[in-house]
């Protein structure tokens, strides 16, 4: 009996130890986000290691996801998946109607997407190629 609650009395321990050294390994690489000076010297370990390499993480993310996740094969073999074809078509379907079935005019449709002034602008164009090709 002695034996078993030494060795169950040990896994506590260990279990303690680990569960503090990694919650200190988390707050470590996180925070503080800024580092802190104290008399004009940055403190140590700040800021954690994360925020420290924010742009660099970033810059490697970005070109892990282009070279590795995004490739052209990947993508041409997405564009030519059924499933995503009937997708796209049913949200595109979905989104025309909507547009088809409102009571606005093209002037006000063109505003609700951010163009205003659509008269203005397409009667200069349309001036301008009428000057430009007679």
């Amino acid at each position: 009996m002695n034996v078993f609650l030494m060795i169950v009395l040990m896994m506590v321990i260990g279990a303690i130890i680990g569960g503090v050294t990694n919650s200190l390994a988390i707050k470590m690489l996180f925070r503080p986000y800024k580092a802190i000076y104290i008399g004009g010297k940055r403190l140590p370990f700040t800021p954690g290691l994360i925020p420290k390499r924010r742009d660099e993480l970033a810059y490697q993310m970005g070109r892990t996801v282009v070279e590795h996740l995004l490739t052209p094969e990947s993508l041409k073999k997405k564009l030519k998946d059924e499933n995503f074809v009937r997708t796209i078509e049913g949200w595109a379907k979905e989104e025309v109607g909507k547009f088809l079935d409102t009571e606005k005019n093209f002037i006000e449709l063109a505003q609700q997407l951010g163009i205003h002034n659509l008269d203005e602008v397409a009667e200069e164009k349309v001036i301008r190629f009428i000057e430009k090709n007679i």
